[in-house]
């Protein structure tokens, strides 16, 4: 979506009958694992894109909360945002758990690991660049992050 307004960001990753695809208590295949294909540039280095929070319109467009916490490392464009302190970083809830990053979000909702659409996020991490579940820049969530797997569950 081409939204040319200011940016605003989820407050925290949605709740409700419909979760974001970031939390690890969302329904796999809520969304079709082509929405994660069309989507993957938002977490490619160096990307201007967006990831859309799914309870957002067109008229009142919102970035998703748990892409900030968990895909938004690599890109430039909402780093930039954040570090101005133009969208804020949103809370990961108590006791919820998010996906490490965006291919182990996009694979669990149907999107093959060997996709070429992930392939750019995969070699980012290959080459160990900021993981994406590094606390992103802009704002300090230490003292509302939790460890992404608290309870070591997997």
């Amino acid at each position: 979506m081409d939204y040319q307004g200011p940016p605003v960001a989820q407050r925290s990753p949605c709740a409700g009958t419909e979760r974001c695809p970031w939390r690890r208590d969302a329904v796999p295949g809520a969304f079709p694992a082509e929405a994660f294909r069309l989507s993957a540039p938002t977490s490619y280095p160096d990307s201007d894109r967006r990831f859309g929070c799914h309870s957002s319109s067109a008229e009142a467009p919102r970035v998703c909360a748990g892409w900030l916490l968990r895909g938004a490392s690599g890109n430039q464009h909402v780093l930039k945002l954040l570090e101005a302190g133009l969208i804020q970083v949103p809370m990961p809830p108590a006791g919820v758990e998010l996906y490490d990053d965006y291919v182990e979000m996009a694979v669990a909702n149907g999107v093959a690991e060997d996709d070429p659409t992930l392939a750019p996020i995969l070699r980012r991490r290959s080459q160990g660049v900021c993981a994406d579940n590094e606390t992103p820049p802009g704002g300090d969530v230490a003292e509302g992050k939790q460890d992404r797997r608290s309870d070591g569950a997997g």
